[in-house]
């Protein structure tokens, strides 16, 4: 994910509601990473949110799906566990 504008997807998932979800990563431009996560709902809209600005490098991230609490939990590199509803 070094070069300008490109992302790495470094996990991905799917509810059984057919929102689908991927957790990014970008290069800030600086010494770090940027993590997102991009829920799409099954008509097809789109929603991105900005996870951490200052991840290092990693090529998988641990995504889980709890469809009861419609919640989208990350954990990132500090084994902090960012929550997003959806």
């Amino acid at each position: 994910p070094d070069f300008f504008g490109q992302r790495l997807t470094v996990a991905r998932a799917r509810a059984s509601t057919g929102h689908e979800f991927r957790v990014t990563q970008q290069w800030n431009h600086l010494d770090f990473y940027t993590v997102s996560l991009e829920v799409t709902s099954p008509d097809g809209r789109m929603h991105r949110t900005t996870l951490n600005g200052d991840d290092p490098k990693r090529w998988r991230m641990p995504l889980q799906i709890d469809e009861q609490d419609r919640l989208a939990k990350v954990t990132l590199s500090s084994g902090r566990e960012a929550k997003v509803s959806w």
